[in-house]
């Protein structure tokens, strides 16, 4: 089975340098085929389509890999999928990300940092599920302003393993050169660099 996926940021919520974790906000879309779900529509007065509750039909056990909590299913009980007649699925889970990265401070206080977000699907082999990237796989459109950061880039990258399947989307960002003006953030992110120095020194 092949699982298409995008990736549609709504906000940067936070960029904790010090913890080296990204918070976002965002939605997917995940579109594959379920054979067993399909109907002839003019048996059913023409129905095309149908929505389901995410618990009453076959979902794919697609999570965040690289998160700071264990792996967990996305959506709730109350998010449903959209079925047509032919079997295809659309789910549109909407999900608060907490995510790790690898912190760069070669250019503080003129900072930018690359963070992966990394969704894997943990239930099914590699031969059963395969995760791809469905069409541009980061969507900006939706995106609130942060007034700390910005979205530099993006990049989407699909990576199979004998073992596994992932999704990897990368946000590239840039630390606000207006901020860094600041007295008071300049003050907080100073402590912040040197505790992470320290950290790093004695660990």
């Amino acid at each position: 089975m092949i699982l298409d996926i995008d990736f549609f940021l709504v906000g940067i919520d936070e960029v904790d340098e010090l913890k080296q974790r990204l918070i976002t906000t965002a939605y997917l879309i995940i579109g594959w085929t379920d054979e067993y779900l399909n109907w002839t529509a003019s048996d059913f007065g023409e129905l095309y389509q149908l929505y389901f509750p995410q618990t009453d039909i076959w979902m794919p056990g697609i999570t965040l890999k690289n998160g700071f909590s264990k792996l967990e299913k996305l959506g709730s009980s109350f998010t449903k999928a959209r079925v047509m007649n032919r079997g295809q699925v659309t789910w549109v889970p909407f999900e608060v990300f907490e995510s790790k990265f690898t912190i760069d401070i070669k250019y503080f206080p003129y900072d930018q940092q690359s963070c992966d977000i990394i969704f894997v699907v943990w239930s099914s082999s590699v031969a059963d599920v395969v995760v791809t990237i469905w069409n541009n796989g980061i969507q900006l459109d939706s995106m609130e302003a942060n007034a700390e950061w910005s979205v530099v880039s993006t990049s989407a990258r699909e990576n199979v393993k004998s073992t596994e399947s992932t999704v990897i989307f990368t946000l590239n960002l840039k630390k606000e050169f207006d901020i860094l003006f600041d007295e008071h953030y300049y003050s907080y992110y100073l402590t912040q660099y040197f505790e992470y120095i320290y950290i790093r020194s004695t660990g």
